[in-house]
């Protein structure tokens, strides 16, 4: 995660922390304010509703009393239809008291609940409320029985919702919504306890209970106002969108600085010592600028002073390691190197040849032409000697005129296959010295010697192609010689 995405991040959670908290805090006390509302409206419904049932009891109760009293007076017939028709009753019957109908009018839908019963719910799915009052004559003897009733139907319902300003579903004894009133399936998880129950389906369930009351739920919508929680939604969505870039900008202002410094100093890093920072203030990070661009300078300047300084160790140790006339490499090189061919080659377990050269008869050159023709024959003897050699193979002037080969990864057979190849090329074609013209015939004496068959260290070694170069000269010059030892003759 990069130092521009952490401040983002540092920056939102300062500035739009206390936003979503407020915001949360907002939306948990408007709903809490919704429940108690809601609450309260269902309380008030509750009340409305047992004024309503007790005034509907009462009603049906004069009901029953009037066709009792026009009972006990020997009318029976056409009561009952007398009193539905005055709107007393939607249904009322009367009875004999063996229970036999003597006069009916109207709905009286079973079950019933009776009005002032101890348990109205015992009754099951209840369909009509009714009024029991019993007909007796003047010594007190029963004649029977007026019963009023009103049907617990949707229009009951209906106006008993219209009463309460709530909804109202009746239940059965298990708790569960009527018929009529099944498509809110979330009121069936009303038990039989009294109170206020939210349920998941967005509603406030009150359980009416109680002596002579009917088995009814009253239900309201959750109260909570929309319109603000969009309001509330959209001013979070805004206030973070504005403090996604107002962080995003500051981070970056901030951050901007510190990326040049970073991208600088991985271009020093790489080399780039002309990497420089933009200044842009006098703060802080102004100060950092300023400090790593002048250290950039100085470190430059140290730079090219050590680089003049390297160049001149450089070129005066090749010049301690190297022939300052024919341009080989020198004796001190030639040990050195000799050295590191031994660890090598005792490493990697490969063979190691040292091929010792000397020209026949140098000094006559020199007394008959000259040091500086003699020289030139030293300078073109180099060169037709690393023009026969491989690249990585190595030629050295051990002084005056003689020459020593290190030939790695050589074994005997390939060395002399070398000594004979040099042999021809310096016998086969004269040294030609310029102005004089004079054309020099050159022969050379070769001594072969391999590590570790001649020597187990390489001074050994170079001490036997020694020895077999000074056996070349003793047979005559122009010829090669393989150390003591060795298989080839």
């Amino acid at each position: 995660m990069t130092l521009r995405a952490r401040l983002t991040a540092a920056f939102l959670a300062v500035v739009l922390g206390p936003v979503l908290l407020g915001a949360v805090f907002v939306g948990g006390a408007v709903a809490a304010v919704g429940r108690s509302r809601s609450a309260e409206r269902l309380e008030l419904a509750d009340s409305t509703a047992r004024t309503t049932i007790e005034a509907l009891c009462v009603k049906l109760r004069s009901a029953a009393e009037s066709a009792a009293v026009q009972s006990n007076g020997g009318r029976t017939k056409g009561v009952a239809g007398q009193l539905v028709t005055s709107d007393r009753a939607a249904g009322v019957r009367i009875l004999d008291p063996g229970g036999e109908t003597l006069d009916s009018s109207g709905e009286l839908p079973e079950p019933w609940s009776v009005c002032g019963a101890a348990d109205p719910q015992a009754h099951g799915s209840l369909e009509s409320l009714v009024a029991w009052v019993p007909i007796r004559d003047s010594t007190g003897t029963s004649l029977g029985t007026a019963i009023a009733a009103e049907p617990l139907d949707q229009a009951f319902v209906g106006r008993l919702a219209a009463a309460t300003g709530v909804g109202v579903t009746l239940l059965d004894d298990r708790g569960l919504s009527t018929a009529r009133e099944r498509q809110r399936p979330e009121i069936r998880a009303v038990t039989r306890v009294g109170g206020t129950v939210e349920t998941p389906g967005g509603l406030y369930v009150h359980r009416l209970s109680g002596a002579h009351q009917l088995p009814l739920a009253l239900f309201v919508e959750h109260s909570d106002p929309q319109g603000l929680y969009a309001a509330l939604f959209g001013i979070v969505a805004v206030a973070g969108l504005l403090s996604v870039v107002a962080a995003w900008m500051l981070a970056r202002s901030t951050t901007r600085p510190l990326v040049e410094l970073a991208r600088a100093a991985d271009r020093v890093a790489d080399g780039d010592l002309d990497a420089r920072v933009p200044v842009r203030g006098d703060d802080e990070l102004g100060r950092l600028a300023t400090a790593f661009n002048r250290m950039t300078r100085e470190t430059q300047g140290y730079v090219a002073a050590l680089t003049a300084s390297r160049d001149q160790l450089r070129e005066a140790m090749r010049l301690s390691r190297t022939d300052p006339l024919t341009g080989l490499a020198n004796y001190r090189h030639l040990e050195e190197s000799l050295r590191w061919e031994v660890e090598k080659t005792t490493r990697y377990a490969r063979p190691l040849a040292v091929i010792a050269l000397d020209l026949d008869l140098f000094k006559e050159v020199n007394d008959t032409y000259g040091h500086p023709a003699g020289d030139a024959v030293l300078v073109e003897v180099s060169r037709r000697l690393e023009g026969e050699i491989r690249d990585m193979d190595r030629a050295f002037r051990q002084g005056g005129e003689e020459f020593v080969l290190l030939l790695p990864e050589t074994d005997l057979a390939g060395a002399v296959s070398v000594a004979e190849r040099l042999g021809s090329a310096l016998r086969d074609s004269a040294v030609l010295v310029e102005p004089a013209g004079h054309a020099i015939k050159v022969t050379v004496s070769i001594g072969v010697a391999v590590y570790p068959e001649h020597g187990d260290t390489g001074p050994k070694v170079l001490a036997a192609a020694d020895d077999a170069l000074y056996a070349a000269k003793a047979a005559g010059r122009d010829t090669y010689r393989i150390a003591r030892g060795g298989a080839l003759s």
